[in-house]
């Protein structure tokens, strides 16, 4: 087999507020818990595509919060 593009699945709002402290550690599954365990889907979510091989980006721009999950592909 060999490799393909990964595959990146991308989801914006420009309705999210994420603070600048929280954007610093938004993967931290440590400081999310201790404040609020609902915000825990970042977290989760990182760890499920590293599994993977995998990973989970964030992106803020002035407007609009962006996650990109990127998973690797094989081709037969």
């Amino acid at each position: 087999m060999t490799h393909a593009e990964p595959l990146r699945i991308t989801v914006a709002s420009r309705t999210a507020e994420v603070r600048p402290d929280e954007f610093l550690r938004i993967f931290d599954p440590i400081q999310v818990v201790q404040e609020n365990l609902i915000d825990v889907g970042p977290c989760v979510s990182q760890r499920i595509l590293e599994a993977q091989g995998g990973h989970l980006d964030i992106k803020q721009g002035r407007a609009e919060v962006t996650f990109t999950a990127t998973l690797p592909t094989t081709q037969p």
